[in-house]
């Protein structure tokens, strides 16, 4: 594999070569030596034509020529990297634009996102195998749950565990991130007794609790997707949510030559009034974009901000009743802030007069929280240094 920094390109041995088309000239330019030259394969342009061309020329990171193997071959100096594609395509690079850019899960915990994971059983056969390697009272943790891939098509629950896990507390984070089910929101069943899934600020009452990964375990966390990214051709990301350990994990692995992923980083933003300055601190200390460290490879690139829970969760602060499936509503849960909406707007205020940028989760909440709850105030808070986009994931 071949890794060009600025231009995030990665060489695959498999059917598709990933290639980051930047800001970069279509057509053949100054007849200087390119760097690294592709021929012989389906160079997809995504022109306004969609259009193939046969080979593509980088220097510095990047495209400076693109079509046929003899409009190239005039880039190709005496210390030009050739790689002969043999048909295959080169692709763009793909930029996951919301992604906890992490899977230290996969390494050191039950994970539980993978596809032969179809129902319970699955899961506790997983979580009964990790018992079996510890000692009573020793965590299990785990990730990645849905309850919308398995047959049963409902959470698990606290019961579930203590059948494999009489002697072991056991925290699995479901895949969203937004709620989780320990051997906000306490679910209940019908009789109105707890089922183990807490949702939302509920869960710190055990996930404070849970022995956190070190920070080498971290770090091969981060190596580990990054290599994955890699491998799939993936050549940036954006990371929403960060702590300082994992900014400093990233410039660590930058100074390493192992970052090879573009990184652009979002601080987790304050859920308190007092806590807002640090946050601030936090920004202030780091470039700010359009600078970035490592030649565009690590951006500090603002804050996080949320404002309710989510989807899957039913927690997502709603104008009305959330459905439960395709044909039961779920009656008076229109779900509900995180954070108390003047607190938001305090923490915003703030943040904004001190300049920076600010990505927010889900428009119905910011509308509610900036705007008030009515429905005919449906508008979108005054945006100031990308406070607010709309069309933010």
């Amino acid at each position: 594999m071949t890794f060009t920094r600025r231009g995030c390109l990665t060489i695959l041995a498999g059917a598709a070569v990933p290639v980051a088309l930047g800001a970069c000239s279509t057509w053949l330019q100054a007849q200087t030596p390119a760097d690294l030259v592709l021929n012989n394969g389906k160079i997809i342009t995504v022109d306004a034509r969609d259009s193939l061309a046969q080979a593509v020329a980088i220097t510095a990171g990047r495209i400076v020529a693109v079509g046929t193997n003899d409009d190239v071959r005039a880039r190709i100096g005496s210390r030009t990297n050739v790689i002969d594609l043999h048909g295959r395509s080169a692709t763009p690079g793909l930029i996951d634009t919301h992604v906890h850019f992490s899977e230290v899960d996969v390494l050191f915990a039950v994970e539980l996102s993978d596809t032969s994971i179809t129902k319970i059983d699955d899961v506790l056969k997983r979580v009964e195998d990790r018992v079996k390697t510890l000692k009573p009272g020793d965590w299990v943790r785990g990730s990645g749950w849905d309850e919308g891939k398995l047959a049963e098509r409902r959470y698990l629950t606290a019961a579930d565990l203590d059948k494999v896990a009489p002697n072991n507390p056991v925290w699995l984070m479901h895949t969203t991130g937004h709620y989780g089910v320990p051997a906000g929101t306490i679910d209940r069943d019908r009789e109105g007794n707890p089922t183990g899934v807490l949702k939302e600020s509920a869960m710190a009452e055990v996930s404070r609790r849970v022995p956190p990964f070190t920070r080498e375990q971290e770090k091969q966390g981060l190596i580990r997707i990054i290599e994955d990214f890699n491998r799939e051709g993936m050549t940036a990301a954006k990371d929403p949510g960060i702590d300082p350990q994992t900014w400093e994990l990233y410039q660590e692995l930058l100074k390493e030559g192992k970052l090879t992923v573009r990184m652009f980083a979002l601080w987790s933003g304050a859920r308190r009034v007092d806590d807002n300055a640090q946050v601030i601190a936090r920004v202030q200390a780091n470039p700010r974009p359009p600078a970035s460290l490592g030649d565009g490879m690590l951006w500090s690139g603002g804050v996080k901000m949320f404002m309710d829970g989510s989807g899957g969760a039913r927690t997502a602060w709603m104008y009305d009743d959330w459905n439960r499936n395709r044909t039961d509503t779920d009656t008076g849960n229109k779900g509900y802030p995180a954070l108390p909406p003047d607190a938001y707007r305090q923490i915003e205020r703030r943040r904004r007069s001190c300049g920076g940028s600010a990505t927010t989760t889900r428009p119905t909440s910011v509308r509610r929280a900036a705007c008030g709850s009515s429905r005919s105030r449906p508008t979108w808070p005054e945006a100031s240094g990308g406070l607010v986009d709309p069309t933010t994931p």
